[in-house]
């Protein structure tokens, strides 16, 4: 059957990993959610739900006979300001051929406030509520920042698993059911067919490589990443006849400097994600790639359209998530633009140079 699966957490903006949600008994996963915590968001995606056009997806908080509440395509919830206490949520998605997955239940457990508690109120009337307060409110914020850190080392590793899993499907995946359908014949190949499955060929060993290179560790030169993302545009762009500019500040060119991997990865994966969302929804018939120098000791990474624009209502995309939770690994930030001309700006800024580069020194 079709189910809905939890992807991604995020609480007051950080990364919390889907196993914040943590069973409890036999009922649905629960997640504790400590009083001040103000904004809960939940990203979601379905498994066994096949359809043309991507599925909608809905929910209902505390209410598990009420109507649903559509959330689009982008299965992207945000809840803020909930009251303590006990709240169920359901999400489920549907295809506009009737086809619906198995509804997801989970729990939310917001915790009242530490001084609306037993113990709080037995520790005043014993007359030790000041010291037993502070030292209890000391630990408990020690132990949820150490709670915090581990769920978000965790979310890295899911996220880079569901990354990978999702290239091997789109693009190896793609590219080699193409070359077994066109092969899966006793006939000759005609030369058409055959310059295909080349080229589909060169393709997936390409992006096998380029998995590959995301994945390596160590540190890697700013001239390789610059010249991978300047071939990442054209290649993008070649896909669908769009015309590509690639402008590369002479000042970063000419710097000789080595690149951690987290920072090489995520770099490269920016890039990758504004292209595919530009290439996706633009309707564009230019694309611009440019790195430069901002003021203050910045990098401007930006990927730039003449397409249709950002839509008016952004709250629930899961692309623009991503791009800002990459700039935002790395302390930098993204900005999108819509230029008076028309079409997009999507524009990652961070602290240059990076935390961990080495300059390398050239010799002559």
């Amino acid at each position: 059957p079709a189910v809905t699966y939890l992807r991604e957490v995020w609480v007051d903006g950080r990364p919390v990993g889907a196993r914040a949600f943590e069973p409890r008994g036999g009922g649905p996963p629960v997640l504790s959610l400590a009083h001040g915590l103000t904004q809960l968001q939940l990203a979601v995606g379905t498994v066994g739900l096949y359809d043309v056009e991507p599925p909608d997806f809905a929910y209902r908080i505390d209410d598990a006979t009420g109507a649903w509440r559509t959330l689009g395509p982008s299965g992207f919830l945000t809840l803020e300001g909930l009251a303590a206490g006990l709240h169920v949520v359901e999400l489920a998605a549907s295809t506009a051929s009737g086809a619906q997955t198995e509804p997801l239940r989970l729990m939310i457990d917001k915790h009242v406030p530490f001084w609306q508690t037993a113990w709080f109120a037995v520790v005043v009337i014993l007359g030790t509520g000041g010291l037993v307060a502070g030292v209890s409110f000391g630990v408990y914020r020690r132990r949820l920042a150490r709670e915090r850190q581990r769920h978000a080392r965790e979310l890295i590793v899911v996220q880079e698993r569901e990354r990978i899993s999702r290239e091997l499907h789109d693009d190896l995946g793609g590219d080699l059911s193409s070359i077994l359908f066109l092969s899966d014949d006793d006939a000759p190949l005609p030369p058409s067919e055959r310059a295909q499955i080349a080229s589909l060929s060169r393709g997936a060993l390409r992006n096998m490589r380029d998995i590959v290179w995301t994945l390596r560790e160590g540190q890697g030169s700013l001239g390789e990443l610059l010249g991978k993302l300047a071939a990442l545009a054209h290649e993008r762009g070649a896909t669908q006849a769009i015309a590509v500019d690639v402008a590369i500040a002479a000042e970063v060119s000419a710097a000789r400097m080595e690149l951690p991997a987290t920072v090489r990865r995520h770099l490269y994966l920016f890039v990758k994600e504004a292209l595919t969302n530009t290439l996706k929804h633009a309707r564009a018939s230019h694309i611009g790639l440019s790195v430069s120098l901002g003021p203050g000791g910045t990098l401007h990474l930006a990927v730039a359209d003449d397409g249709v624009g950002l839509p008016s209502q952004r709250g629930g995309g899961d692309g623009l998530a991503n791009l800002a939770q990459r700039a935002q690994a790395l302390g930098g930030r993204l900005e999108t633009d819509v230029p008076p001309g028309g079409g997009t700006v999507l524009r990652m800024v961070l602290p240059w140079p990076p935390e961990g580069a080495e300059l390398t020194k050239v010799t002559t």
